[in-house]
């Protein structure tokens, strides 16, 4: 396989190294994760992060000043791949497990001075057949449990926890019997009539020498169900490990009690990935992460002050009061949203966008629901019905356009007059005692829930010179004067590459039946990591591009007004979910260009950041939309309505069924 260009590379190995030795792992497992770990690591790990910018170089927060190598090598090679890793990740840290259980259970045979010669791959292959061995002697060892070797920690709800605190034989037996029962390493010996050798051996001299501890949760037939490790790294006790059966994530109905023994115990997360996908947080982690970088940073102000006020340092992440944190943790470990029992309208939607709607418990909103039903079907019969009823436009009488032509010269002589300087602004409050007689006929006649909805995209027709003033209507006669111009902008939107007309159809067919999916978290956990959650400017972004994207496809006559307006008015509410108000959205919006264009692996050295000062233009500027739509206008009274009548008739049948059972 080739090397990848990993532009950290020197740092991941040392960061390797060093975790190694604070471990004390024999120097030949160290000399193996130095050179083929690290191999490994470079040509194959994921995720990563692409680095292709000066931006996405700082983001990564690489060494500063940046050197000229990089600086010489984007502007000679813009489109070569230039990667980053983490070499602090914790799936790094899960990958080395299982190597550092196999070497450990080498160290006293032949094996060991050959160790240089095994890949990644091979080791692991290795770790996985010793494993299924195990699996099947784990019958011929039935060592019983001893009370002697175990100490009572916690009553819980299921059981108890103790923790293992034997030595020598004793030791060894309890080991042994954790192992028959859990189907994990922990008491593997390669000799169950002594209890000596293969992987246990290592465990039993990492507890005899003061390094590890060992935790149990039993239930009242003193059967083990989660086995839980600590590890000292000199300074403090860290979470070593937390296993279920077979070293997978405890069951469900035991996490409770986990989180009172680690909140007992209050031993350092040290970025344990089991914990996370137990869904369980370490609040001074959450605290480290959440420092502000400038005083405009409320979020992360906010959750610094929440989580240093407990007394518990472990907690499930959902409980978490602020919603863009939860969405933030659940970016990182998409695995987790399975776990979150609370769930905001903006998670449902990450949930949908993402294609784990399954994992939707309560719909927030009927149109969530509705969404949910679109999703569930199969691919080829999903089709959007939300019933849509908009009122009659009616036009202005041509007599009162009469009527009212002295007002427009007089508006059109002071709006020429408003723009010299100095005292323009008495021509403009003119204008304004002017218009009061004819405000009444000159109010918008345009739908409000369509004007509301087009209006997202009021940044993008600026910037390229659209038409958008008050506006209602799909179709647009700048598009229809520059036909080729916007069928290219159309299937660049749709990513097609030429101009076949079945590939553009197909295109469009998928367009509409994956019309929710907006993309998964996968190479993206970089910029979570070192920015405030984003997955919201995402959706954002994508859904007012969709409403765009709509607009097109009805003005080239691909989709018929009525089921357009269904899907611009989906996309709408989710916008309306997500922001707080129109400025808010357009800086959504203007992050969400941003992020879109960093992940397109832009070849200049400083990404387009024009979208968010056009928002603050936007904003002044006198045909600006924004100043005067009611940003939490309702946008889907139907479903409401519909939900009412069908709870009446709910209602009205259990009624009717009480009557008839009592006249019964």
């Amino acid at each position: 396989m080739e090397t990848r260009d990993i532009v950290n590379a020197p740092e991941v190995k040392k960061t390797i190294v060093e975790r190694s030795q604070k471990r004390n792992d024999d120097p030949e497992i160290t000399q193996w994760l130095e050179k083929k770990f690290f191999e490994f690591v470079i040509k194959q790990f994921n995720p990563v992060f692409h680095v292709n910018s000066v931006s996405a170089w700082k983001i990564c927060q690489l060494p500063q000043p940046i050197p000229t190598w990089f600086l010489k090598k984007l502007e000679q090679q813009p489109e070569s791949q230039m990667l980053y890793v983490d070499p602090l990740h914790e799936q790094i840290l899960a990958l080395e497990k299982p190597i550092l259980e196999f070497f450990n259970s080498r160290l006293k045979s032949n094996l060991k001075g050959k160790f240089m010669k095994m890949t990644y791959d091979q080791v692991l292959e290795a770790w996985h057949k010793d494993h299924e061995v195990m699996k099947k002697r784990l019958e011929k060892g039935k060592w019983d449990s001893n009370e002697n070797a175990l100490t009572d920690i916690l009553t819980v709800s299921t059981g108890r926890f103790v923790e293992i605190n034997a030595m020598g034989q004793l030791l060894r037996q309890e080991l042994a019997f954790e192992s028959r029962y859990m189907q994990h390493c922990l008491g593997q010996f390669d000799h169950l009539k002594d209890l000596t050798g293969g992987y246990a051996e290592f465990y039993v001299t990492q507890k005899e020498q003061g390094i590890f501890r060992y935790f149990s949760l039993r239930d009242k037939l003193n059967k083990p169900h989660v086995t839980i490790s600590l590890e000292w790294d000199g300074e403090d006790w860290c979470i070593e490990q937390i296993k279920g059966k077979q070293n997978e994530v405890p069951v469900k109905k035991y996490a409770d009690d986990v989180l009172l023994f680690l909140n007992l115990i209050q031993p350092k997360n040290n970025q344990n990935s089991d914990c996370a996908r137990m869904g369980i947080l370490y609040q001074p982690e959450l605290v480290a992460e959440s420092e502000p970088n400038d005083e405009s940073n409320e979020i992360k102000v906010e959750a610094k002050i929440k989580t240093a006020s407990t007394e518990k340092p472990y907690f499930y992440f959902y409980e978490l009061d602020n919603e863009v944190q939860v969405e933030g943790i659940v970016m990182h470990d998409p695995n987790l949203m399975e776990l979150c029992d609370k769930q905001s309208k903006v998670l449902q939607w990450m949930m949908i966008a993402t294609k784990r709607e399954e994992f939707i418990l309560e719909p927030q909103s009927q149109l969530i629901e509705q969404v949910k039903a679109f999703t569930d079907v199969a691919f080829d019969q999903r089709k959007l019905n939300i019933p849509l009823e908009f009122a009659e436009k009616k036009s202005m009488h041509i007599l009162i356009h009469l009527i009212l032509l002295p007002f427009y010269l007089v508006f059109l002589a002071l709006a020429v007059l408003s723009q010299i300087p100095l005292v323009g602004w008495i021509f403009k409050i003119l204008m304004v005692i002017f218009a009061i007689p004819a405000m009444p006929f000159l109010k918008s006649n345009a739908d409000p829930r369509k004007r509301w909805a087009l209006a997202t995209g009021d940044l993008i027709y600026a910037r390229n010179k659209i038409s958008h003033d008050d506006v209602d209507s799909l179709q647009l006669d700048d598009f229809k004067n520059d036909e080729a111009k916007f069928k290219k902008h159309l299937d660049q939107l749709l990513k097609l590459e030429n101009d076949s007309q079945i590939e553009r159809l197909t295109s469009i067919e998928y367009f509409f039946k994956d019309y929710f999916y907006v993309g998964d978290f996968h190479g993206w956990y970089d910029l979570n990591k070192h920015e405030r959650p984003y997955y919201r400017d995402v959706l954002v972004y994508a859904h007012i591009q969709k409403i765009v994207t709509m607009r097109l496809l009805h003005q080239f006559d691909y989709i018929k007004e009525d089921e357009a307006w269904q899907y611009i008015l989906a996309s709408a509410q989710i916008i309306q979910d997500c922001c707080e108000s129109w400025k808010q959205m357009g800086q959504y919006y203007a992050q969400g260009r941003e992020i879109d264009l960093i992940i397109k692996h832009s070849d200049h050295q400083s990404y387009d950041k024009s979208a968010r000062y056009e928002v603050d233009r936007y904003l002044e500027s006198s045909s600006c939309n924004w100043k005067s739509v009611d940003w939490h206008l309702e946008l889907f009274p139907e479903l409401k309505r519909s939900r009412l009548q069908n709870d009446l008739i709910t209602q009205q049948n259990h009624s009717n069924a009480i009557v008839v059972g009592a006249s019964s």
